[in-house]
């Protein structure tokens, strides 16, 4: 399709319109790297006038400490240009008039006029965009310390978990160990008078099996029941009280602290 005059016009009129009023900026430079046009987005993000900018070099909105390699940079681009973004998984910066840099997102593509060679490069603000970018990455290094502490402080549960079984076990079988070979017979229950331990010597004694006595039988089963209703009607003299039941009668001493033989 061929542009007529009109077409031209049109598009001339179209691309002022999209120079001036574009929500980004705009500039475009000459083979030397200097800036032959710049839209009213751009100089009001810099903070400069038309006149302060034009035919400046490029690296004139650029830190300073960037200036060496982006002339190389420039040199190569002008060499074999194509519409490209620059910087890629890079920050980039631009500096203002007052000196304040802000991070940039620049894509550049190229034209000839004349049989001259430009480039004209898109320029985004993208300040916040970073601030989110790292509060992003502050929540999620945050959410990693916490995740970490609390594994650390799991494992050290577990690991203490697993010295207090240790130590559990050793007293257990140090325990077993006294009660197996005490040498006397040792017989203890809940508060309740069920038999909760029944050691060797007191099977061997008594004549009853451990398995026979433990969580089914009291005490009483050892005891001459006239020598407890004895032993009641003693008591409660002494203390004045009624017993419920003979499994209080043998613990009543026993309670008050009372040693007894």
């Amino acid at each position: 399709m061929l542009l007529t005059a009109t077409n031209k016009k049109e598009d001339s009129h179209q691309f002022e319109a999209i120079f001036k009023y574009a929500a980004m900026g705009i500039l475009i430079i000459d083979g030397g790297g200097k800036i032959t046009a710049i839209n009213p987005f751009a100089l009001k993000e810099f903070g400069y006038t038309l006149k302060e900018v034009i035919n400046k070099k490029i690296e004139f909105l650029i830190p300073p400490r960037f200036h060496k390699k982006h002339i190389q940079h420039r040199g190569k681009y002008f060499k074999s240009p194509y519409s490209r973004p620059i910087g890629t998984g890079k920050c980039l910066f631009a500096v203002k008039k007052n000196g304040e840099e802000f991070p940039v997102e620049i894509n550049l593509g190229n034209y000839y006029n004349s049989g001259e060679k430009y480039v004209i490069a898109f320029i985004s603000n993208i300040t916040v965009r970073k601030k989110e970018e790292a509060e992003i990455d502050k929540l999620h290094d945050e959410l990693e310390a916490t995740v970490e502490q609390r594994t650390n402080d799991l494992m050290e549960l577990l690991r203490q978990l697993q010295l207090s079984k240790d130590v559990l076990e050793k007293a257990l079988s140090f325990q077993k160990a006294v009660l197996d070979n005490a040498g006397v017979m040792i017989i203890a229950t809940d508060k309740e008078g069920l038999i909760k331990l029944f050691n060797p010597e007191a099977a061997l004694n008594i004549g009853y099996h451990e398995s026979e006595v433990v969580n089914k039988k009291t005490p009483l089963l050892f005891h001459v029941p006239a020598e407890i209703a004895t032993r009641r009607n003693k008591l409660s003299n002494e203390f004045g009280i009624t017993f419920k039941n003979d499994f209080e009668v043998m613990v009543e001493k026993a309670i008050r602290n009372i040693h007894e033989e």
